[in-house]
């Protein structure tokens, strides 16, 4: 579970550094790798706004890239959408087994089984997305994402690990005070 939701994020976040710069352009335009067809935005403002981040330029994406990345998504889209509403399903069945009075153990492990055969096709379609919008990227914008990878991967993400999502230590309030959970 903890797997799909990490390859959700990263695929989520290489759609969020390649589309937000764009989304929030401040309108000058330039002209880009596709011969000047399409509009490119071009800014030296930092991705954060308000923070210290420091992760260089954005990314500069020409409508021609754009309308493809959005063609793509949407093929991706049409593509897994039996396959998410089957998982969807199969997440409530799963739950409804596991609140009965007495559990079916062989019952729910079908079940799961079932759930990560869907995750996995998920997963492969997720993967063939971003590989496709990747190679719709010039060798400079491939270069300024593996930057930007590297920088996350160094300091922790998007705020430089000042925020967590989940892991570390939990802890239950006892009558002594704050102790950690075994």
């Amino acid at each position: 579970m903890l797997n799909i939701n990490k390859q959700v994020f990263n695929a989520l976040m290489v759609s969020l550094l390649i589309a937000a710069p764009v989304m929030a352009a401040d309108g000058s335009t330039a002209s880009g790798a596709d011969g000047g067809a399409g509009r490119m935005v071009a800014s030296k403002k930092l991705e954060c706004s308000g923070g210290s981040c420091n992760r260089g330029p954005r990314m500069h994406l020409s409508d021609t890239q754009l309308q493809k990345m959005v063609s793509l998504k949407d093929q991706f889209l049409d593509k897994t959408g039996s396959e998410r509403t089957e998982l969807g399903s199969l997440h409530r069945q799963l739950k409804e087994v596991l609140s009965q009075s007495t559990i079916d153990r062989s019952k729910a492990e079908g079940i799961q089984s079932k759930i990560n055969s869907v995750k996995d096709q998920l997963s492969i379609a997720k993967l063939d997305l971003r590989l496709d919008e990747i190679a719709n990227l010039t060798p400079e914008q491939r270069e300024q994402m593996q930057h930007r990878m590297l920088i996350g991967e160094a300091f922790g993400g998007h705020h430089f690990g000042q925020h967590r999502h989940g892991g570390g230590r939990h802890f239950e309030h006892g009558a002594s005070g704050r102790q950690e959970k075994a």
